[in-house]
């Protein structure tokens, strides 16, 4: 599958430039900070009502905003973030709910992820006055990572391999759930990582990709009927161990998609983490650069298009921005960070330990 024709490379290699996707043949410094048009930015730090650690973002429509951690913890604003409402949810503490996602001010999910019944969706319908669990997952050695909407009600959840096999729970309306094997045959070990609820992402008409790790490779996995069917493409994210591979994924307005990940293990790391691919998933480069902080990168977002993508990238190294597809970095803050995403209004949400919020917003010319 690697052993591409020079005519091949070429049309991918156009491609992508076309896409934004900043090749990583255009040497630049490897690793760290390289020069870029845009210098400045503000990061503001929000009052989140919370100690703990937060781990996933549902930015919305940029004024209703969601995020949720570890301790059974959901927090939510109405205005855009200026204050946040701690939203208990009962009989939840023990579980680590590292992902959410919200359909306005009052419906929401929330993935707790874990081995066996830990791993669970629950659900509310008054703004998180209430919650009820939809679903619970039946496999012992089973540990859902990640899950996503389409705009049609439909959703999807993706766990670590068992045996040989890759796990997916999907529902046509939120309310009932199927979970059972899917796709190729798993690599060794392979499964996601629960970061930051952003190793599955879902697009229109029925796509959706999952980033995988913790095998040889680090593979995509995508689908353009709700999962009937799977293809699989490999990337060039760093893998090769079982703390090693993709932990995010995200697409930009013009359809380019992105992975972001590296090595849990290894705090000092700071190459293989992003890559993208400017043909649906089925061809991956590295970009051009990287963000200056070491480690891996837990969280990543994309939006605009074309080479003038701007991209967020977090993890426990710190924070970065790029203005243009992943060509250049800047630093935006050196603490840890779990989640980020941006609001349609142009700013971000980023997400951390400690109960940590924050908005991002960057100077533009």
């Amino acid at each position: 599958m690697r052993d591409c024709r020079r005519a091949a490379s070429v049309a991918l290699a156009m491609l992508a430039l076309a896409s934004g996707c900043s090749s990583g043949d255009r040497q630049g410094p490897p690793g760290g900070e390289t020069p870029s048009p845009l210098r400045s930015g503000s990061l503001v730090d929000l009052a989140s009502g919370t100690q703990e650690r937060l781990q996933a973002i549902d930015a919305g429509d940029g004024v209703v905003l969601w995020a949720s951690g570890i301790g059974g913890t959901v927090v939510r604003s109405v205005d855009g973030g200026a204050s946040w409402r701690l939203l208990p949810v009962e009989g939840a503490a023990e579980l680590e709910l590292r992902d959410i996602e919200a359909f306005g001010a009052e419906r929401a999910f929330a993935l707790a992820a874990g081995p066996g019944e830990q791993s669970r969706i629950l659900a509310t319908a008054d703004g998180g006055a209430t919650w009820i669990e939809r679903w619970r997952n039946p496999e012992p050695e089973a540990f859902y990572d990640c899950f996503d909407f389409w705009r049609d009600g439909r959703g999807i959840a993706f766990s670590d391999s068992v045996g040989n096999r890759l796990l997916l729970a999907v529902t046509r309306d939120g309310v009932t759930w199927h979970a059972g094997p899917f796709g190729p045959p798993a690599l060794d070990g392979e499964g996601g990582f629960a970061a930051s609820g952003t190793c599955l992402i879902t697009g229109d008409a029925g796509r959706a990709w999952i980033g995988t790790g913790a095998a040889g490779v680090a593979r995509v996995l995508a689908t353009e009927d709700y999962g009937t069917s799977w293809a699989v493409f490999e990337t060039p994210i760093s893998a090769g161990g079982e703390a090693a591979g993709i932990l995010s994924l995200a697409r930009d307005d013009a359809g380019g998609l992105y992975a972001f990940g590296g090595d849990i293990a290894d705090a000092e790391s700071r190459g293989g983490r992003v890559a993208c691919s400017g043909d649906g998933g089925r061809s991956w480069t590295p970009t051009k650069g990287e963000p200056g902080f070491a480690g891996a990168i837990y969280a990543g977002a994309a939006r605009g298009g074309g080479e003038g993508a701007e991209l967020l990238a977090v993890g426990p190294g710190g924070a970065g921005y790029s203005p243009d597809a992943g060509a250049t970095w800047i630093g935006i803050d050196q603490r840890s960070w779990w989640s980020v995403a941006w609001t349609p209004m142009g700013d971000a949400i980023l997400a951390g330990p400690e109960g940590r919020l924050a908005r991002w917003r960057p100077e533009r010319g």
